[in-house]
């Protein structure tokens, strides 16, 4: 308990629950006597070694963001066409009777395959995630699986290492890392946390390498930026192969004892025609040589983080192998000061695998219906689905080629439930919309996807009565409609209990030691600090070695996914579509409103802008076979030519404006079947004005 003045204060630990590499941690002041603005404040941990005390500027005032005027609040049923914000009001007890009827409905005249949840990563914590899934294996319906973002370099590592969590991101400030290499990924803007901890090694004396088309911030701060062309990384990585091949620095010791079917590698980067690969990548020469210099001088003391823009590529997964190549050609994994940084969502994944089987209960069924999230489109062209539930999830803005997804999301015979926090792009296509509790309004248990270890979420008091949290949800759903359809005791008591328990059983499970810890400081960290990832160089792997034998610098030509109308007066780019430095998916809208003509423009390098024959702030007509739209034009000195940028994850734009994933095909990314984002190429036209 604490003061000020006449109010009295109850803290409680949070945990950032977004889709963001900090998961920061902090303890909130709550007023729970207030009638409203019962969150206070918010202040990060100053002790956890990742936080380090600051939050991502995307999300520094949470408590705003908690009482905004714009915050649903109460059920609303749809009023209008589908593809519009607009309802009336509805009581909570009819819009419960609303939603009971429709699935008694669809199970006695479809069945339970008829009905399918939408979920994802709108609320990382396990609790809210997971949950729902009790629900839906025990009805029989359908559920996603798979991802939308990085799989495909996870399962490129993972075909390599056994695993794609090898390194122990705090390295980064071992006093053994010399060498920092950040290949395509913009700290400064999408991980500041890790940003400040590489800016820290340098003013320590440790190099620091940026493998990224684009000129950002840490680029400009860095010994040396290597600005190869977009999407050309895998020949890069095969240049520097060769390189280190020709001049005998690569560790034949470290391949002979720990890799395994590395030789056709050797034998692939010396015939790489060096000529050729140079017109692609076209990289400055001199920063070419000082980097091979660099990373031979730094050998056993160099640090890769990578990325997950650059697996947004239909072979996002093999790029990032062919960069985790050149660190076990070098023999950097197994010792302080080495290894590869990307997600870390596997390490101790039997302990977060065991608490997620306590969470959703799915050992208790012995079939799962489930489908991949990419897909979900495609998946709604099955007729027989009648019943829709989207939890965690804004597809209607953040899954590819829009314009079919919105097809089916507009059918007459499908239902669609959405539960929310605020109005977004998938509320337009909603018939029923619940309100939802915000993340510290709920008992939770976190597990950060880039420093291993669990942190809680310790239920703050919601003003708003009709909000619910996913548990309250589908424990409410579950016990009401197996009332009506007398489902036996076993089923039902599935359903029962509360989430504070259930975060108890959680904590219980991962043990005495990391529960104190959890309740003590908010968090536990599954890891030391100086802690070097598989040091005794034994990988999950049938033959305990890093494996090689499926792994190829040649690649055959990608498929064929975009025929472009013949169009004389317009040019071909590569479409980016990186998150906003101010939001997140859609979440954080409310809070940035002045950035919001971001989202209306399209960026491409101020050579490009003058080849459009355009100047800053025309409008353009972008399009391809997916989808078309007009954009004002802007211009970014951080582009190369050829190359556009159309941010995603903002928030509600006009009908008539297209975000960036309608230009996206949902062709998925060959290994992991994630997104293929990065893939997009489009045709920019200027609008003639008429005089």
């Amino acid at each position: 308990m604490g003061s000020n003045k006449s109010r009295t204060f109850v803290t409680r630990f949070g945990t950032c629950s977004k889709d963001c590499y900090g998961s920061c941690v902090f303890t909130g002041y709550w007023d729970d006597s207030a009638p409203i603005q019962k969150l206070v404040k918010a202040n990060p941990n100053k002790e956890h070694p990742f936080t380090q005390g600051f939050f991502c500027p995307k999300f520094t005032d949470r408590q705003k963001i908690l009482y905004h005027e714009e915050r649903l609040k109460q059920p609303l049923y749809r009023s209008g066409e589908k593809s519009i914000n607009k309802f009336q009001k509805i009581t909570f007890t009819k819009a419960w009777e609303t939603l009971l009827f429709k699935i008694n409905e669809v199970l006695d005249e479809h069945g339970p395959g008829s009905i399918l949840l939408a979920s994802y990563s709108g609320n990382m914590g396990l609790i809210s995630g997971f949950y729902p899934l009790r629900f839906f294996y025990n009805l029989g319906s359908f559920v996603n699986k798979g991802g939308i973002c990085n799989e495909g370099g996870c399962a490129g590592l993972a075909q390599m290492f056994g695993t794609y969590s090898m390194t122990n991101p705090l390295q980064i400030k071992n006093s053994e890392t010399h060498l920092i290499v950040v290949w395509g990924s913009d700290l400064s803007e999408n991980n500041n946390h890790l940003y400040n901890l590489v800016r820290k090694a340098q003013k320590k004396g440790a190099k620091l390498v940026v493998v990224d088309p684009k000129l950002t911030r840490i680029s400009q701060q860095a010994d040396l930026h290597l600005r190869p062309t977009q999407n050309s990384d895998i020949v890069l990585s095969s240049l520097i192969l060769q390189k280190l091949v020709r001049s005998e620095k690569i560790n034949y010791s470290f391949l002979k004892n720990y890799v395994k079917d590395y030789e056709h590698l050797i034998d692939e980067s010396l015939q790489t025609d060096e000529e050729e690969k140079n017109k692609i990548v076209r990289v400055n020469p001199n920063n070419f040589v000082n980097f091979i210099d660099l990373l031979i001088e730094h050998k056993n003391h160099t640090i890769f983080t990578v990325g997950y823009g650059i697996q947004k590529d239909f072979y996002g997964g093999k790029i990032v192998q062919s960069i985790a190549l050149i660190q076990i050609f070098l023999g950097n994994f197994g010792k302080a000061g080495t290894g590869l940084i990307y997600s870390q969502s596997d390490y101790n994944k039997s302990l977060i695998t065991k608490i997620i089987h306590e969470i959703n209960q799915d050992r208790l069924f012995s079939k799962k219906n489930e489908y991949e999230i990419i897909s979900l489109a495609e998946t709604l062209e099955n007729e027989d689905i009648k019943l829709l539930i989207i939890s965690n999830f804004n597809p209607a803005n953040s899954l590819p080629n829009q314009t079919r997804l919105r097809k089916n999301l507009m059918r007459e015979d499908l239902f669609t439930v959405v539960l929310e926090v605020f109005p977004t792009e998938t509320t337009k296509f909603a018939d029923l919309v619940f309100p939802m509790k915000y993340d510290v309004e709920t008992n939770d248990v976190v597990a950060s996807y880039y420093i291993p270890g669990l942190s809680i979420n310790q239920s703050g008091t919601c003003p708003y009565p009709d909000c619910l949290s996913n548990f309250d949800f589908f424990s409410k759903l579950g016990h009401d409609l197996g009332l009506q359809r007398n489902w036996d005791l076993q089923r039902m008591k599935l359903f029962e209990g509360n989430d504070s328990d259930l975060l108890d059983k959680c904590l219980e499970i991962a043990g005495k030691k990391i529960k104190t810890e959890v309740l003590k400081n908010g968090y536990s960290l599954f890891f030391r600090e100086d802690s070097v990832f598989f040091k005794d160089m034994i990988f999950p792997t049938p033959s305990k070695k890093i494996e090689l034998s499926q792994i190829s610098l040649n690649l055959p030509d990608p498929p064929v996914i975009f025929k472009f109308p013949e169009d004389r007066g317009s040019e071909e780019f590569l479409l980016l579509t990186p998150n906003h430095p101010r939001f997140l998916h859609s979440q954080l809208g409310v809070l940035n409103r002045k950035f919001y003509l971001d989202f209306e423009k399209v960026f491409v390098s101020e050579r490009d802008l003058t080849k459009l024959k355009c100047k800053t702030g025309d409008t353009v007509i972008i399009f391809n076979q997916y989808g078309k739209s007009e954009f004002l034009i802007d211009a970014l000195k951080s582009l190369q030519s050829g190359v556009a940028l159309i941010y995603s994850g903002g928030p509600i734009r006009s009908n008539d404006t297209r975000n960036p994933n309608y230009f996206i095909p949902d062709t998925p990314e060959e290994l992991g079947h994630s997104g293929s984002y990065n893939s997009a190429r489009i045709r920019i036209k200027r609008i003639k004005k008429i005089k």
